[in-house]
């Protein structure tokens, strides 16, 4: 910390100290207290305070400063200092965060007011004794702007993963304001899972026009209004989707094998696009083709919402599942595995050999939500390996691993037998009761899984037909 020159304690008129403008301690709470203490006892610790002019700011203690107004004293034994705009923001942001007294966003906002006064990444570092990773991400939670901000009137007490997320969609006000609105409550993960989707949906269809450019391809000439339908004159000849692959590489890939000579292409905004053929009217099978090719993506179409749903809710309760059993009480723990070993006496087997109830595609299923659960420390064979001219995951080495560790860590057991009900579950269980699914949640719930609205939504209408 810098050397800051500082004189004997003096006595100075209250009515002369102001609050410090910078101060990163926007509120300062409930006085009361204070104040009687301070009325009765006098002030024990001084205040830091700064020339100003013909007046004085408070670098440390201004709480204690209302509390003396508060109390009616005129006068406060203070330090006077000497120091630069720099140095008065650091020593204010030391002397809060010491006494743990910030919040997230002030603190962030205070260490912005540093960078802009001219002080690196790595001297805010030094000076506050953070990292540099911990000065970069409270930057970007203080470019959080005022709209946002202003959304909702508790919105500085937000926690530091929720500004973070937030923080991540900067320049997309619109999904900032929809995490503000979900902040504290159990859909803010449905939601944030959303907006990140949703950010890569519009990246690829972004990256498809892009490629529909680059590639030559001519473009439909016609309006069509959804991406299972045909405009007149025009057939479906193909459809791509998924943002795992770019356009480009599926084209390319489709382009190998088919004749793409005479195609157009349409890109949607919701993430597909089509490849259309003129119809040839003289051609009845032709017909029959189209119209099975568009039946085909019409139940694509009404089975999106669910694939989408069984995505999303299989991503979140992953991910919760594998941070948080193994900080689960062992009360809790032991009551979500005895609920666990209740489901999987249905058929899906727990054990290491997962050879009980889970077929071959099921059991590599298994572990690659294992895996994903355990995304810190996953099974040593993470690519699959050839058995009977089959590619799966359930090697010698991975059993021997998940025995091992199954046996000595009941958290670990617990993430094996969530895997083995997860490898069951599928998105059809979305669209019809399923009592496996239903009670997988209330295990989950009652361990404190916090179910998104969706989800309750969902598993209601399930209950709602039985």
């Amino acid at each position: 910390m810098s050397t800051y020159t500082t004189r004997e304690v003096r006595m100075i008129p209250v009515d002369l100290i102001d609050p410090h403008p910078d101060n990163p301690r926007k509120h300062i709470g409930d006085l009361t207290d204070l104040a009687a203490s301070i009325k009765t006892n006098g002030l024990l610790s001084p205040l830091s305070v700064v020339h100003h002019g013909t007046r004085y700011r408070v670098i440390a203690g201004h709480r204690r400063l209302a509390a003396l107004k508060q109390a009616g004293l005129t006068q406060a034994p203070a330090f006077i200092l000497d120091l630069t705009p720099l140095q008065q923001l650091e020593a204010m942001i030391t002397e809060n965060t010491q006494r743990e007294q910030l919040t997230v966003l002030e603190e962030a906002d205070a260490i912005q007011g540093m960078l802009q006064l001219g002080a690196t990444i790595q001297q805010t570092a030094d000076q506050l004794g953070r990292s540099q990773t911990y000065i970069r991400e409270r930057r970007r939670i203080a470019r959080i702007g005022d709209r946002v901000r202003e959304s909702r009137a508790d919105f500085a007490q937000l926690s530091f993963t929720e500004l973070q997320a937030i923080a991540e969609f900067d320049g997309d006000l619109e999904a900032q304001e929809e995490l503000a609105g979900a902040a504290g409550g159990n859909e803010f993960a449905w939601r944030l899972d959303r907006c990140r989707d949703r950010r890569e949906r519009r990246k690829w269809v972004s990256e498809a026009r892009d490629a529909v450019g680059g590639l030559g391809l001519e473009s439909l000439p016609v309006d069509v209004e959804r991406y299972w339908m045909s405009p007149d004159g025009y057939e479906i000849a193909r459809s791509f989707s998924g943002v795992e692959d770019s356009f480009r590489d599926q084209w390319r890939d489709y382009a190998l094998d088919h004749d793409t000579d005479g195609l157009f292409v349409h890109v949607f905004d919701d993430g597909v696009v089509v490849a259309y053929r003129a119809a040839e009217s003289d051609a009845p099978d032709e017909g029959y083709r189209e119209r099975t090719r568009r039946e085909q993506l019409e139940r694509r179409a009404r089975e999106r919402p669910f694939r989408e749903l069984d995505e999303r809710s299989r991503r979140l309760r992953e991910q919760w599942i594998g941070r948080t059993v193994f900080q689960l009480n062992l009360d809790t723990l032991t009551d979500l595995v005895v609920d666990l070993t209740g489901l999987l006496l249905i058929g899906a087997h727990p054990s290491p050999s997962l050879c009980q109830g889970l077929g071959c595609d099921q059991r590599d299923l298994c572990i690659q939500s294992y895996n994903r659960m355990r995304s810190t420390n996953p099974l040593p064979d993470t690519d699959k390996d050839p058995k009977d001219n089959v590619w799966h995951l359930d090697t010698d080495r991975n059993l021997d691993e998940l025995a091992n560790r199954t046996t000595e860590s009941l958290p670990e057991l617990a993430c094996l037998m969530c895997a083995a009900i997860e490898a069951r579950i599928t998105w059809t269980d979305w669209t019809k009761p399923t009592p496996l699914m239903r009670d997988y949640y209330h295990a989950l719930t009652a361990a404190g899984y916090p179910t998104s609205d969706q989800e309750q939504r969902a598993l209601a209408d399930k209950e709602e037909t039985r």
